[in-house]
C-alpha cells in the first residue's frame, strides 16, 4: 500500500521523454505523494542547486527545476530511471570537461547523499552493477549458471572460441553513436559470431561472445524490493526476443524456482541493489540460465500483454516509509 504518513517527495532522475516513469507518476499524483521530476543533464541551464552541510547534519537546502523545487534533506525515494547526458554547449573541450566534472562531482554528490533516502538504486550500485563483466562474476558466485563467456580483443581468440561452439556476439554496453569512416564492429543486439568474419577489426575495442544456450523460451524477472515478478516470453525461436517484440507472447510464471530465487536475492544484496530487470534463457532441460541483470531495464512494456501490474509496483514501493540511513 501507498504510504500517505509523509509529504516528503519521490525523486526521479530521467529525461523528458520517458513513458515509463510517466506511469509511474501518474500512479504517485493518484495517491497524493509528491513527485519531483529532473534530469541532471539540465544543470545549470534550467536546473540550479545550493545546499550546505555542517558538522553532525546531512545536505540540505535546494534543487531548482523549471517547475519544482525541493530540499535534498527530504527526499523520500529517488529514482534513477534514465537521466540524459550533460553537455556544454559554448565551451571549449577542456573547459566544457572540467564543468561536467564538477556538475558530476557537485550536484550528483548531493543527490547520492540524502538521508535517510530509499535509492531505486544507488547510483554508485547502479553503475557498478550496469558492466557485464562484474554481472557475470556476481552471478557466477550467485550460483547462477551462466554461459561459458569470453571478453577479448584478440582477433584470433575469438575465432578459437566461436569455432568451438555456437557462440553469440553481444554488446558490452549501448552503441552511443553510429560509425561513418573505419569500419568497427558495433553491437546492439545479440547476433550469430561466424569465426570466419572475425577479423583485425575485433581489435578495435573489447568485445564480449557468449556460448550460445538452446532454448526454449526466455524469462524477464524484474525484481522490485521484495517482489519478484516472472514473465515467460515465447519468441518463436528468435535468438534476442528484442528483435521480434510484435510476435512474442507474454506469461506471467505463477512460482520462481527456490534455488533461482535465492540466486536472485544473494546476487541483489552482494550488489546493493532493490531494483533489477533479469534475463534468462530457459534451456529444454528446464535450467534457468543467467543472461544479465539491468539496473534500470524497462518493465512497463511488459504490463499490457500480462495484465500485471508493474508501474503501480514501482509506485507502492517508491512511496513507502524512507529506508533509515544505516540500512541502506
Amino acid at each position: 500500500m501507498f504510504d500517505d504518513s509523509s509529504s516528503r517527495p519521490v525523486v526521479v532522475l530521467t529525461q523528458v521523454d520517458d513513458p515509463t516513469a510517466d506511469m509511474v507518476i501518474r500512479h504517485l499524483n493518484a495517491a497524493g505523494v509528491p513527485v519531483v521530476r529532473l534530469d541532471p543533464a539540465d544543470f545549470p541551464r534550467t536546473l540550479s542547486l545550493s545546499a550546505r552541510i555542517s558538522a553532525g547534519g546531512h545536505w540540505s537546502g535546494r534543487i531548482t527545476t523549471s517547475s519544482r523545487k525541493f530540499d535534498p534533506a527530504t527526499a523520500r525515494a529517488l529514482w534513477l530511471r534514465r537521466p540524459g547526458r550533460r553537455s556544454f554547449p559554448g565551451m571549449d573541450i577542456a573547459t566544457a570537461k572540467y564543468a561536467e566534472a564538477q556538475a558530476e562531482v557537485g550536484l550528483d554528490g548531493i543527490l547520492r547523499s540524502m538521508a535517510d533516502c530509499l535509492y531505486v538504486n544507488h547510483p554508485a550500485a547502479h553503475k557498478a552493477a550496469s558492466v557485464k563483466p562484474v554481472q557475470l562474476d556476481a552471478a557466477s558466485r550467485a550460483g547462477f549458471a551462466i554461459p561459458d563467456t569470453l571478453i577479448t580483443n584478440d582477433p584470433a581468440d575469438a575465432r578459437e572460441f566461436c569455432a568451438a561452439q555456437p557462440s553469440i556476439h553481444k554488446p558490452l554496453g549501448p552503441s552511443l553513436w553510429q560509425p561513418d569512416g573505419d569500419r568497427l564492429f558495433l553491437v546492439n543486439v545479440s547476433t550469430m559470431a561466424d569465426p570466419d568474419g572475425l577479423d583485425e577489426s575485433v581489435g578495435t575495442t573489447a568485445h564480449l561472445f557468449q556460448a550460445r544456450v538452446p532454448k526454449q523460451h526466455d524469462v524477464r524477472l524484474t525484481v522490485i524490493g521484495d517482489r519478484m515478478i516472472p514473465v515467460v516470453i515465447d519468441s518463436m525461436g528468435a535468438l534476442d526476443w528484442r528483435t521480434t517484440y510484435d510476435g512474442n507472447t507474454y506469461r506471467v510464471l505463477q512460482e520462481l524456482p527456490g534455488d533461482i530465487e535465492q540466486a536472485v536475492k544473494s546476487f541483489m544484496a552482494e550488489l546493493g541493489l532493490v531494483y533489477a530487470a533479469f534475463d534468462f534463457a530457459i534451456g529444454f532441460d528446464e535450467r534457468w540460465w543467467f543472461l544479465e541483470a539491468n539496473p534500470a531495464g524497462q518493465f512497463a512494456w511488459l504490463e499490457e500483454p500480462t495484465g500485471y501490474p508493474l508501474t503501480a509496483a514501482m509506485a507502492e514501493f517508491l512511496a513507502r516509509t524512507p529506508y533509515p540511513r544505516e540500512t541502506q
